[in-house]
């Protein structure tokens, strides 16, 4: 359900986004950035990061249906980012980096790239979890 929701969301959002959109985009991606730092897992920044990128879209439907499942979203996040931590092969640097694409592309207004890149991160973030889940 993210991927139909989350893409069609950025689509709109790398159109329609300002410079308040922006800077809050920027605020979230910094503070997942420390999150990276310090070893903290994230995921308030990570869920507002999204939550930001749907204001910007300027869809109140998708805002407000984003606003009523952000816990089951952080929740999943959370979990999400346990694995990435865990796994051999991820890195919470490279949960980052996906981020810091969806962002720029947003900020160039590029909105097939944003589309590219927020599939590319929930792709991963799916396979993170499937190869997780499997091991135990």
């Amino acid at each position: 359900m993210r991927e139909i929701v989350e893409s069609a969301t950025v689509e709109k959002a790398a159109l329609n986004r300002n410079d308040s959109d922006l800077a809050q985009l920027k605020q979230s991606l910094d503070d997942m950035g420390k999150a990276v730092t310090d070893g903290t897992s994230g995921e308030k920044a990570d869920l507002q990061f999204h939550l930001a990128i749907a204001k910007a879209a300027k869809n109140t439907l998708l805002v407000e249906l984003l606003n009523n499942i952000s816990g089951l979203i952080q929740d999943s996040m959370e979990e999400t980012r346990k694995i990435f931590i865990y796994s051999a092969q991820k890195t919470m640097h490279r949960l980052h980096e996906e981020h810091v694409r969806i962002y720029n592309a947003i900020k160039s207004q590029d909105s097939s790239e944003a589309v590219m890149a927020m599939e590319a991160h929930l792709t991963e973030v799916r396979d993170t979890i499937l190869t997780n889940f499997k091991q135990y």
